[in-house]
Formats: structure tokens, sequence, C-alpha cells
């Protein structure tokens, strides 16, 4: 069962979205529907001026169908920093900058509907991050 709290198998849980290998993966579980979400904590405040999310080859139909970037000092206040209301279809790599800003989370809204058309058929798709990276700025 994969609830999004116990995640079996095990490499769809989130800390591999941040362990450095495209062989593992965060999946949410579920067909992307737009109210998903991936947050960072990066224990201190940084300056940020963006974020890179990476998809396996084989898994470039779960990749984020449109977003919003959101920043925060206290993980309550949040500030949109970019959005886009589409991610071209076959991005392996999604690559996001904004203005730098000082930050301690890191929030990526998955804000689309993920998957696929073939044949005039739509095939929802769980989302998927092999790899998320947050962009820091000399500060």
């Amino acid at each position: 069962m994969c609830d999004g709290i116990t995640q079996t198998p095990s490499q769809w849980q989130p800390q591999y979205a941040v362990d450095g290998d495209l062989a593992t993966r965060y999946a949410t579980c579920a067909n992307g529907v737009g109210k998903e979400w991936f947050e960072v904590d990066m224990c201190h405040a940084a300056l940020v001026d963006g974020v890179t999310l990476a998809e396996a080859g084989s898994d470039v139909a779960n990749q984020a169908a449109a977003y919003n970037v959101q920043v925060s000092m206290d993980e309550t206040n949040w500030s949109s920093v970019a959005m886009a209301s589409s991610v071209p279809p076959g991005t392996a790599v999604l690559t996001v900058k904004f203005a730098p800003v000082m930050a301690r989370y890191v929030r990526f809204n998955q804000t689309g509907t993920v998957g696929m058309s073939h044949g005039g058929h739509f095939t929802g798709k769980w989302w998927s991050i092999s790899e998320f990276n947050v962009a820091c700025g000399a500060q």
C-alpha cells in the first residue's frame, strides 16, 4: 500500500528526492491532480535564487505539469517567487530561476494535471521527483 505516509516500495519516500541518485525518487503514489507539493527545510536562512527538479529518462511523463515556487522564513508565511501554467512535455530537467531572496524553507507546488496524451486519450500519472535541488546565491 502506498498512502503518502508509509510508502512502499521504499524508493518512493521523500528523502530520495534529495539523495543525489537519479535511480531513486519521491512519488506521490497517486495521480498528480494539481494539489501536490514538495518542501525542503534548509536548516538556516540562505539567499536562494532557483530550484531544479530532475527525472530519470524513463519517468519524464511524471514531471510537474505546472508549478508555483514559494519561499518562507518561518514555514507559516509564504511568498510566491516563480510560477508557470505549463511545463513542456518530456522535460527531464526543470530549472526554475527567480530573483534572489532570503529563505529557510522552499516549497515546490505541482499545480497541473500530471500525465500524458496519446491518441486523444489522457493517462494520469503519479507526480515524482528523482532529484530536487535549491540554488543558493552568494550572500
